[in-house]
């Protein structure tokens, strides 16, 4: 063997080991990094709540088991109350009230199901409420009131629908506007374009 191939040779070896070594260190780095991450995953991990006294559920069942005493009501009035006590306006306003809660109650988190079927329930005893007081009024001769507030139900569908329909669209101009305050709140996660804003809103 002569002296130029000796030193390929001796090249290739070198070139080999701190090949070798380079993989052994990296993996060794590769794998501290790893536990490194492991160890960092209960630290940053969300904490559950340390007594019920913390505890979103327990509130939340304990909410959702107060208001089936609203639905309820409803339904025991109409088993026993007459239709001439049914105040129409306030009826109304416990169906879209509730028609908001039920729907936040379903998309909030962690989910309140018991909540929302509470609220789905008193959109459907107050319905019929509403039902028993129109047909009371029909009875007593007093088709111009009971003409003049479905005229207001369907303003007040029209414009609901309307909301929800350019909804959207009015929020990403509003966003894309960057007019300070006014964009930050459009663009909050429970601001004026999320049933989280108007469901509580809904109880004044």
């Amino acid at each position: 063997m002569n002296l130029s191939a000796a030193l390929v040779m001796r090249r290739c070896q070198k070139t080999s080991s701190f090949q070798t070594v380079k993989r052994r260190y990296l993996g060794s780095e590769s794998k501290g990094s790893t536990k490194k991450v492991a160890n960092k995953i209960p630290e940053n991990a969300k904490k559950e709540p340390s007594s019920w006294w913390t505890s979103a559920e327990v509130f939340g069942r304990l909410g959702a088991i107060a208001g089936w005493g609203m639905s309820g009501a409803a339904i025991y009035d109409a088993s026993v109350s007459d239709p001439d006590i049914i105040s129409m306006n306030m009826t109304g306003v416990l169906i879209v009230y509730s028609s908001l809660f039920a729907r936040w109650a379903y998309v909030v988190k962690p989910q309140n199901l018991l909540l929302s079927a509470c609220h789905v329930t008193n959109v459907g005893a107050q319905l019929n409420q509403l039902r028993r007081a129109l047909e009371y009024k029909i009875e007593q001769g007093q088709k111009d009131e009971v003409e003049a507030y479905m005229y207001k139900i369907a303003a007040g569908a029209a414009g609901g629908a309307a909301c929800i329909l350019l909804g959207p669209g009015a929020q990403s101009a509003i966003v894309g506007a960057n007019v300070g305050v006014v964009s930050s709140v459009a663009a909050a996660e429970a601001g004026p374009f999320t049933v989280h804003f108007w469901a509580p809103m809904s109880k004044w």
